[in-house]
């Protein structure tokens, strides 16, 4: 980042002129600049769609998933306080041309707290509880075997 400040910096020193977007021209930005998502969080609420005017510079939108996620608790605790419920609100995660990518409903975060995990970790979830089965079934194997001995050495003592 601090490179492309640097060559942004250059750029107008020359009297090069940004793009419409704002950006370097083009011919400059695949070898300077980085581009990482901007996303907004618009909030949904019974009256309409209050935008969200600044956004968060994120790496993907599964990131803006957990941010949307991972701030619902609070903001539904602030609504609560203030005597509103907080069930019809929603995230509309949107990218920086303004197109609608996920909504993110309050309830469904706050109906199912599990939910803010990553979608990988419920393969793994799986997996780990495929394993512990298979270790239960051994350990019940094992313990009848042990009682058939345990019998066993009662009757031949």
């Amino acid at each position: 980042m601090t490179q492309y400040l640097l060559i942004l910096t250059h750029v107008r020193s020359i009297g090069l002129n940004l793009g419409s977007d704002g950006r370097l021209p083009l011919a400059l930005r695949s070898c300077c600049e980085v581009s990482v998502p901007l996303f907004f969080f618009h909030l949904r609420t019974p009256e309409g769609l209050d935008p969200d005017e600044d956004g968060l510079m994120l790496s993907d939108l599964e990131t803006a998933y957990l941010e949307a996620c991972a701030s619902i608790p609070d903001m539904a605790a602030d609504l609560a306080r203030t005597g509103l419920s907080p069930m019809p609100y929603s995230f509309v995660i949107a990218n920086a041309a303004g197109e609608a990518l996920m909504e993110v409903p309050f309830a469904e975060r706050l109906r199912d707290p599990r939910r803010l995990t990553r979608p990988d970790q419920h393969v793994r979830a799986r997996r780990l509880s495929g394993e512990i089965a298979d270790v239960i079934g051994v350990t019940r194997e094992t313990l009848q075997q042990s009682r058939e001995i345990l019998a066993r050495a009662r009757r031949d003592p």
